[in-house]
């Protein structure tokens, strides 16, 4: 089956969480193999930090901790990104646990490479997931009609300003953003933030979000020329100060 009008504009990037590394590494060749961009990762904390830095299309996730099912919910909470789960036995009880939460398909014991594949052409089929070429980085972003408040696209993972430019974002930056503007207005704590963009990292310090946000800042000014409305509360938390609003989801 050919998908290449569904990536040519741009590899689709699957994160990839599995504890077996050896089966990791085998997954990996052959979505690569297929023409699909692969962040491999051993557990959910290595997925948050890793989408720290970049975004993701598709996550598939192998349930060998039920806790990872919190995972899931999580994002199906943030509508950021469609889900795959494995289960590490046939059990259709964990199939609906795991469906119950958000994920998208459910692929049962026993796994392949090549199973792991079909569902996620599947779902990209399925989708018509067609994503714009884009750098990390907008160096030169498209514009679209003007609007007067900021948007936040979550099927491409786009941040758009009012004045239409688009800029990619990480999930950790659309989560953040998502957040902010879900508050309508009203001031967000850093320790709220910190529990929802970080659950798995009990450590986390109140600086992990202030660096965020201050590089998130610079990023935004690079791209936009403009300031990203995100300040400083004196409740000791912060504040999206302008209109935002989700848009695809």
């Amino acid at each position: 089956m050919e998908y290449s009008k569904l990536i040519e504009s741009r590899q689709i990037v699957i994160a990839l969480v599995l504890d077996d590394e050896d089966f990791l590494q085998q997954a990996s060749t052959v979505l690569s193999d297929a023409g699909y961009y692969v962040l491999a990762v051993l557990n959910p904390e290595a997925l948050y930090k890793q989408l720290l830095r970049e975004m993701a299309d598709i996550l598939v996730i192998g349930l060998t901790d039920l806790q990872y099912l919190d995972v899931v919910g999580y994002l199906y909470h943030l509508k950021s990104m469609p889900v795959i789960t494995m289960g590490p036995d046939d059990s259709p009880e964990l199939e609906m646990d795991a469906l119950a939460c958000g994920a998208n398909r459910h692929i049962r014991k026993p796994w392949s490479a090549e199973k792991i594949l079909s569902n996620i052409n599947a779902m990209v089929r399925s989708m018509s997931l067609k994503i714009d070429m884009t750098a990390s980085n907008v160096s030169h972003p498209p514009l679209i009609s003007k609007t007067d408040v900021w948007q936040l696209d979550s099927r491409k993972w786009h941040l758009i300003s009012p004045a239409g430019q688009r800029l990619q974002i990480t999930f950790c930056e659309f989560s953040l953003l998502k957040l902010l503007m879900d508050a309508g207005g009203q001031p967000v704590s850093r320790d709220y933030l910190i529990k929802q963009l970080f659950p798995e990292m009990h450590d986390t310090k109140r600086r992990d979000v202030h660096m965020l946000i201050y590089r998130f800042r610079k990023k935004v000014k690079e791209a936009f020329n403009r300031q990203l409305p995100i300040k400083n509360s004196h409740t000791n938390g912060y504040v999206f100060t302008e209109q935002g609003r989700l848009i695809n989801n």
